[in-house]
């Protein structure tokens, strides 16, 4: 064999724990190893690295990968076993080293320039009596220099053996290993050092059982030395790991049920695994029964006073604190319980937080559990009814998690504790949560409080838990479930003659038209039960003057109601109430297309903020404001308006409202970098959650806008599948775009029915908004007769500058070419100059129709110039369906475009780099300098939008550029 060749037949088999399932959640920990070795593969440093961490954590799996990196490296990769118990052979684990490392012909070669170090091996180790052949006696020496020179051979031959190849040393289970072992391994580390070796060695760090070891000083102490502590899998590694292991996608709910029973411990992830059936929701214990076997065996040598401190943590949870323990043991002696602490933390079972005074955890939650079920059922319930009892005595928190807490363990306090009481606490735990904006949590403590009021017969708590719930869900999106909720409770309150709680049923809204036209009845029988000019009476007349005005359309009522609901709110100083009326009156007004109306009440919602809190009214009113700030060119303004729209929505919590702020940039968009966010947060948007009419009709108007007919369609239908009846919804709002964003019958037919449904909607400015849809139909079919029906409806209109660009066009269709031609030019100077360049694209694409059409209406202005600046402004923001129309436009008038726009140069360089050209050799052939390529390069990467010379000739070569 060549001296210097990698000897692969010396490598340790990898063992047969390389499942299917791959590395997961060790990537950083791996790369440190693997630069640890580099540094050995390079014989200019080496050194030890200790890998530490529970059992099953992962110790041996993570080196078994580092091995095989190693390997694959040129190491010599040899693995060495430490063991326990009694007749295991003194340095046992260097004995397993020198096994696999000196073998034939290596051997050969150690004979000639190692022969003292092989003898003396030789005549310690029967094993390794054929190493050698020279039997003389050596000179006796005293026994500490005789170790001393066992170890210096053990560590001559090692290094012998690195001087032809990189070395990799693997020792697990140090904290078993003798002595001996150990100080082979400091001598290793002495100067000058291992050169081409690596040790990496593994112990185990065990909350478990009760195992710490601390590796000597002269170890940790080396510079040459690394520690690496391995944790649990974080919960998205967890669930990696156990759907690589069952070779299954699992929901969310059963990888939340893995996560809390296994708590990302590896091990007991696979013990998990193991007994998994698809389907399955019943949790069995993954922790193996040998880890609950060793638990249980250091509890039974635990004091008694410190057991029951343990017991009593284990029922408050993984983590609690002083206050809470001392209250639910009865303690008086503060002092005593520090001391009985101080001696379960010597025990390893519980450990401070470092980072909150006076709160403790369980050293590992695998403990906790095994402490908690090994209970009795009859003391553990005791257990949790002597804390639900002190914690209520505790200073009221009012937070979420207290009332919870408490509720929590009168439910598991059983048949000793006091289930109404549990009841009672969860309403609490809700409404407090209801108050933070916490809805998915409310929803939750107010169902749990449904269903224990359910058991014990106690109907009046049980509607609490409905209301609630229906309260919860609303700003969820989940609109069907929260009314019929919200209806039910609203009965059974005025059945039971609690009109106060029918009257707070009755002030949920609703942001989609469907909860609004749903919940009109119940407030019209509000209005009933409440006194005249008194604040609950206009906290009911507020969101019904929205649904009177908007989902009715009886606008006259809906400004009466309105302005009754403003009058009580000011004349009371109930800001709160003020700012909540105002909200609802910006929709009102917008909804009935009153714009100057519109502006004043945003900017008083706006204004109110001051003294209120309420992310609602204000995410309605910077969306609106945003607009009309957009039409006025103050678009640093609307920007500011859109993002204080939606940090409000995202503190509310409301799930459909945060969508509306996003998906309502469409209409503010100026920029690609909004343009380009707008469009990544449609494929994020989960439809599931947020299924509204208004969310399927915005997603619609979104996909189509940038050229995904498909997905549009199908959001479309999802809409017609969720309107009312009465097929009409004030959602049908954002449409009129939709007619110019498709060519084919099938999606025009579809566009058709979406006007149709806006135009019968009662709200007004639906109405228009409908015939501005169907005004766009026929200006594309060409239809004159219903374009000048529409010209009739439209003309005297006030409208946004989404909207303005039909009227010329409408001139045009119709026949009046110049003043088609006047409204074009000033609508076009219009949004340049407030950068709205969105609709000043297709402004500029209708112009250049006309002009095509009319070339000697405007003589001096060019059909060409104009479609050609629309298509940069398009191809700017990503508008493909306007793109091919232009580029069909641009041929029709004699322009051809290469593929991509690029120009000719751009395509000669192109050629070259498909023909494997440097950027030196592309510069000499088109006599330009290498910065000139350079630069050439990155229009090419930003054109084609990839991001290498491999994947632009691909392309190229797909597209026949080259």
């Amino acid at each position: 064999m060549h001296p210097n060749r990698p000897r692969t037949d010396l490598v340790y088999p990898v063992r047969g724990l390389m499942s299917e399932s791959g590395m997961v959640g060790r990537s950083a920990e791996l790369s440190i190893l693997n630069n640890m070795i580099a540094g050995a593969a390079s014989r200019e440093v080496g050194g030890v690295t200790l890998v530490k961490g529970s059992a099953g954590i992962g110790k041996s799996r993570l080196i078994e990968e580092l091995a095989s990196d190693a390997s694959s490296n040129g190491f010599l990769s040899v693995w060495a076993h430490c063991q326990s118990g009694s007749g295991v052979p003194i340095l046992w684990p260097w004995v397993q080293v020198l096994r696999s490392l000196v073998l034939e012909p290596e051997l050969e070669i150690l004979r000639k320039t190692q022969s003292a170090s092989l003898q003396r091996l030789a005549s310690h180790f029967a094993e390794f009596g054929h190493w050698t052949s020279d039997v003389s006696e050596r000179v006796a020496v005293d026994q500490a220099t005789e170790k001393f020179l066992l170890f210096d051979a053990i560590r001559t031959v090692v290094k012998a053996v690195a001087q032809r190849a990189p070395i990799l040393i693997l020792i697990e289970d140090l904290q078993w290993a003798d002595p001996e072992s150990v100080s082979v391994l400091e001598m290793m580390l002495e100067s000058p050092g291992p050169r081409g070796i690596e040790l990496v060695v593994s112990v185990r760090d065990d909350a478990l059982s009760g195992q710490r070891y601390v590796p000597p000083q002269s170890i940790t102490g080396s510079a040459k030395f690394t520690s690496i502590a391995l944790q649990e899998l974080d919960q998205a590694d967890a669930a990696t790991l156990f759907q690589n292991l069952v070779g299954q996608s699992l929901d969310a709910e059963s990888l939340e049920m893995v996560w809390n029973v296994t708590g990302g411990n590896p091990l007991f992830i696979r013990e998990y695994a193991s007994s998994w059936e698809p389907g399955s929701t019943a949790i069995e214990s993954a922790v193996p029964s040998s880890a609950v076997e060793t638990i249980e065996s250091r509890l039974r040598m635990v004091p008694a006073e410190s057991l029951e401190v343990i017991e009593y943590g284990a029922a408050l949870g993984n983590e609690f604190d002083f206050a809470r323990l001392a209250a639910a043991m009865h303690v008086e002696d503060k002092n005593s319980l520090i001391d009985t602490l101080g001696s379960s933390i010597e025990f390893g079972f519980i450990s401070e937080k470092s980072d909150s005074v006076g709160w403790f955890r369980f050293t590992h939650e695998v403990i906790r559990t095994v402490v908690y079920d090994r209970l009795p059922n009859s003391r553990r319930a005791q257990i949790h009814r002597e804390i639900a009892e002190a914690l209520e005595q505790l200073p009221d928190e009012s937070t979420v998690d207290h009332a919870a807490e408490i509720s929590s363990h009168w439910q598991n306090a059983g048949v000793t504790g006091d289930m109404g009481q549990s009841a009672v606490w969860a309403l609490r735990a809700g409404r407090e949560a209801l108050a933070s904006y916490s809805y998915d949590a409310a929803r939750g403590h107010f169902e749990r409080a449904q269903q224990v009021a359910h058991q014990i017969g106690k109907p009046d708590v049980e509607t609490e838990g409905f209301a609630g719930a229906g309260k919860a869900l609303a700003p969820l999106g989940r609109e069907d479930e929260a009314i019929e909720l919200l209806k039910m409770a609203f009965d059974r309150f005025v059945e039971s003659g609690a009109s106060d709680r029918a009257i707070q049923v009755a002030q949920v809204s609703f942001t989609g038209a469907r909860g609004q036209i749903a919940m009109a009845p119940i407030y019209e029988r509000a209005l009933g039960l409440v006194t005249s000019g008194s604040l609950d009476e206009a906290s009911i007349q507020a969101p019904l003057a929205r649904a009177v005005a908007v989902e009715l359309g009886d606008y006259k009522r809906g400004r009466s109601l309105l302005g009754a609901a403003i009058r009580t709110a000011r004349k009371q100083d109930d800001r709160g109430l003020e700012s909540l009326a105002a909200g609802y009156g910006v929709q009102v007004a917008a909804f009935s297309a009153e714009w100057t109306e519109c502006v004043a009440f945003c900017e008083r919602v706006l204004e109110l903020q001051t003294d209120v809190d309420d992310p609602y009214s204000v995410s309605t009113a910077g969306m609106l404001l945003a607009v009309m700030r957009v039409r006025d060119g103050r678009h640093q303004e609307s920007d500011a308006l859109i993002n204080l729209a939606r940090k409000s929505a995202e503190r509310s919590g409301n799930r459909l409202r945060l969508v509306s702020c996003d998906l309502f940039e469409l209409r503010i968009a100026h920029s690609r970098a909004q343009w380009d966010r707008v469009k990544d947060v449609i494929s994020k948007t989960n439809l599931d959650e947020t299924g509204t009419e208004r969310v399927h009709a915005m997603m619609a108007l979104c996909h189509y806008s940038v050229g995904d007919e498909e997905a549009g369609a199908d959001s479309l239908q999802r809409f017609f599948a969720m309107i009312p009846d009465t097929k009409e919804s004030p959602d049908a709002q954002y449409f009129p775009l939709l007619a110019r964003s498709t060519g084919s019958d099938e999606h025009i037919a579809i566009v058709k029915d979406a006007a149709a449904i806006a135009e019968r909607s009662r709200a007004e400015y639906v109405r228009r908004r409908g015939a501005i849809a169907k005004a766009w139909m026929a200006i594309e079919e060409g239809d004159v007769s219903t374009g000048k029906d529409a010209f009739e409806v439209l003309e005297f209109a006030e409208l946004l500058h989404d909207e303005a660009t039909v009227l010329p066009a409408l001139r045009h269709l119709c026949g009046d070419i110049e003043g088609a031609s006047i409204e074009f030019e000033q609508l076009i100077a219009e949004f340049h100059e407030n950068g709205i360049f969105f609709y000043e694209a297709w402004a500029r694409y209708d112009y250049s129709r006309l002009l095509a059409e009319n070339p000697d209406v405007r003589p001096k202005l060019s059909a060409q110039k104009y479609a050609s600046e629309a298509r940069a402004y398009a191809l700017g923001i990503g508008l493909t369906p306007l793109v091919g129309r232009l580029d069909e436009l641009l041929e029709s008038l004699g322009v051809t475009r290469t593929p991509f726009d690029l120009t000719r140069r751009e395509i000669d360089v192109l050629t070259l780099v498909a023909q494997g050209s440097t950027n030196k050799e592309i510069a000499e052939s088109l006599f330009v300098s290498p910065h000139t390529v350079n630069r050439h390069l990155g229009n090419l990467f930003n054109k084609l939008g990839v991001s290498s010379r491999a994947a632009a000739t691909d392309l190229a070569h797909q597209r026949g550029i080259v």
